[in-house]
């Protein structure tokens, strides 16, 4: 699910700032201390360049926006004029280079297939071993939809109603279950059908075996995407209200593990290998670690600058993690190795950035040894009741397919 009132804070906040006032100091004195490595979120780095930039701080911005780059970042060529005077030429031209090579295309996906324009706004992806069965779900319509073999096409499965747009999905291999988190926004097409809560699919039959309501006490919220331990537990993020809600075995409704605005954004989420820890992405403030033992939320340090804000998907690929980051600039698909605590990332590799046939990725799937992601979702294009805001007419959802590293 996109980040709702976060979208706007990770667009390029430099380009608009006034012109620097004068400084008195030479602009290659010694900086102050560089950013700590633990500021992962590209936002508060523009925030605080922005900042230094309007009030004329020469060596605090140059700090700044050398870790914007250090992260992996981009300013805009109107942005890197609202600082030239301020720090001066040399400087510029160092972090052009910089901004640049964070800006060249990374192009290592290929498409796989593609769901009709007549299924639109499609979001969560996931896909059952056994079966063969890759899944996919519509925000607009409600619509679940398998496939299995690109012979075989994509087939409707009937989920019956109430429903409301179908966000994250993952399969509980174990008891042979699709978990899907249902939501109520306003691009759901029925009025008056509209629900909000969990579904479960036996994947067998593709039949509805479960329906979890979200109670009453937690109006509001909207289940974006869904973990499930071993034990048969699941657990929703909440980006509308912060929140991260879990379903323990037999759970009548839907319950708060962590309570209401401790996330900006609560969006992709993953257990930890050992199920001890519960990784949630943060759309605006990077990657946070809730050990499921005493409830403790910490933020995941980093071992060198990272940029961990913007992340919708995030997959467990064994150990690592695998993020779809689309609320930066720019939009990248990353692999994060974690330590053996799962409190820190050692190392960050970029899989793809900035791909020219992308629009917005969003949320994928691991299929053996690659990642199937939506690379598409448009959610730009819908308003209420899924109303087209443009004239183009309905596009058809591309799944691109992305090879994984393998040691």
């Amino acid at each position: 699910m996109r980040g709702g009132p976060f979208a706007a804070a990770v667009l390029l906040a430099l380009a608009g700032c006034a012109s620097p006032r004068s400084v008195s100091m030479p602009v290659d004195a010694a900086p102050p201390q560089a950013l700590p490595a633990s500021e992962t979120s590209s936002a508060s780095v523009r925030g605080i360049a922005a900042a230094a930039i309007a009030g004329g701080d020469a060596p605090a911005a140059i700090v700044a926006l050398d870790h914007l780059a250090a992260m992996g970042a981009t300013v805009s060529a109107g942005g890197q004029e609202s600082y030239a005077g301020l720090v001066g030429p040399d400087v510029k031209a160092r972090l052009a280079d910089r901004f640049a090579a964070n800006a060249v295309p990374v192009r290592a996906s290929q498409l796989e297939t593609a769901i009709p324009a007549d299924s639109p706004l499609v979001e969560g992806l996931a896909f059952d071993a056994r079966s063969g069965r890759l899944f996919a779900g519509t925000v607009i319509d409600g619509r679940l939809l398998t496939r299995r073999s690109v012979r075989t096409g994509w087939q409707t499965v009937a989920i019956g109603r109430p429903t409301g747009g179908l966000f994250g999905m993952a399969v509980d291999a174990r008891r042979r279950l699709l978990w899907i988190a249902v939501a109520e926004v306003e691009q759901v097409r029925t009025p008056g059908e509209r629900s909000a809560g969990l579904l479960a699919v036996n994947i067998d039959r593709l039949r509805v075996v479960r329906r979890v309501p979200l109670p009453a006490a937690l109006a509001g919220s909207l289940p974006g995407d869904v973990a499930i331990a071993g034990d048969g537990t699941v657990y929703a993020s909440d980006p509308a209200r912060g929140r991260v809600l879990i379903c323990r075995p037999g759970c009548a409704a839907l319950a708060e593990l962590v309570p209401e605005d401790v996330f900006g954004s609560a969006q992709g989420l993953v257990l930890t290998p050992d199920e001890g820890a519960l990784i949630v992405a943060d759309y605006g403030d990077g990657l946070h670690r809730i050990d499921l033992h005493t409830g403790q939320v910490a933020p995941i340090s980093t071992a060198e600058p990272a940029m961990l804000d913007g992340i919708d998907g995030l997959i467990a690929d064994g150990a690592a993690l695998i993020a779809i980051q689309n609320g930066t600039s720019p939009r990248r698909i990353l692999r994060l190795t974690l330590d053996p605590s799962a409190s820190r990332i050692e190392r960050t590799e970029i899989l793809e950035r900035d791909n020219p046939d992308w629009g917005e990725p969003t949320l994928g799937a691991i299929v053996g040894d690659r990642l199937f992601y939506v690379a598409d979702g448009q959610w730009e294009r819908y308003g209420p009741n899924g109303t087209l805001m443009d004239d183009g007419g309905p596009h058809d959802t591309p799944i691109r397919s992305l090879a994984l590293p393998r040691e």
